[in-house]
């Protein structure tokens, strides 16, 4: 399930929609994080757990190296091949 999960995370990087929660974008800006920071551990990041929550939905958590090389972590809601909303981002994970 992770791996395919991470491969629809790239499809939807690449050619879908990635939107960004307030809680989200609050918790970057405290953290130092940038669009580029979290994107990049979408891509590159590996799948650490994948919860369905409705038909089409699923919650993941995504590890990996922001742009500085810092470790972090995403909490994404993927909704069916074409939508990511980032629910949050954990820093030093």
């Amino acid at each position: 399930m992770a791996d395919d999960m991470h491969q629809t995370i790239l499809d939807i990087v690449e050619s879908g929609s990635v939107v960004f929660t307030n809680h989200a974008k609050e918790r970057m800006g405290m953290r130092g994080y940038t669009t580029q920071d979290v994107l990049k551990i979408l891509q590159e990041g590996l799948v650490k757990s994948v919860t369905e929550e409705e038909t089409g939905r699923y919650r993941c958590e995504i590890s990996g190296m922001d742009i500085n090389g810092d470790p972090g972590a995403v909490i994404v809601l993927a909704i069916g091949r074409s939508r990511i909303v980032v629910i949050t981002v954990l820093g030093g994970v």
